[in-house]
């Protein structure tokens, strides 16, 4: 059985026990509610924007990608301290983070181009539109073209009039 006096000991360490927890928690808040910057690094071609300036290890950031008209964000080339990024937030570390991206040219057909394009396109439809044409001209030699149908309803009452 214990003495009054180590039960009075072990009374005194319950009661400063919760002081104890309470100290450490504050310390440990203290050390890791640090915040840290979020830093974008200079692009070209467009530019990218976080919804926080600073934040706290663990905190999500959402990130603004927008290049500039005629340019995109190249693949895999969005980066928080040069670990790539799926999608547009990431996890914030216990570190500054520096965010890096890339905007690429997107390839456009000139005007040159399209209108050669279509010049070509269109002179097809009439290159197809002669050649049936001179072809028809060559079966008739001065008679209707016979298609298959009449050809056939010619037969079907030659057979009849039998």
């Amino acid at each position: 059985m214990k003495t009054p006096r180590a039960l009075a000991a072990v009374f005194a360490t319950l009661a400063i026990l919760p002081v104890l927890l309470t100290t450490h928690a504050a310390v440990y808040a203290e050390t890791s509610a640090t915040a840290h910057d979020v830093k974008i690094a200079a692009v070209g071609y467009g530019t990218i924007t976080a919804d926080k300036t600073s934040a706290v290890a663990g905190e999500t950031i959402q990130l603004t990608l927008t290049p500039v008209d005629g340019y995109k964000l190249s693949e895999d080339s969005l980066k928080v301290n040069g670990l790539p990024v799926l999608g547009t937030s990431f996890v914030m570390p216990d570190k500054t983070a520096v965010v890096t991206a890339f905007f690429t040219k997107v390839p456009r057909l000139s005007g040159l181009a399209i209108g050669g394009l279509a010049a070509l396109g269109l002179g097809l439809l009439v290159g197809l539109f002669l050649l049936i044409r001179q072809k028809r001209k060559k079966n008739t030699k001065g008679k209707p073209q016979e298609t298959a149908r009449s050809a056939k309803q010619r037969r079907v009452s030659g057979l009849q009039g039998k």
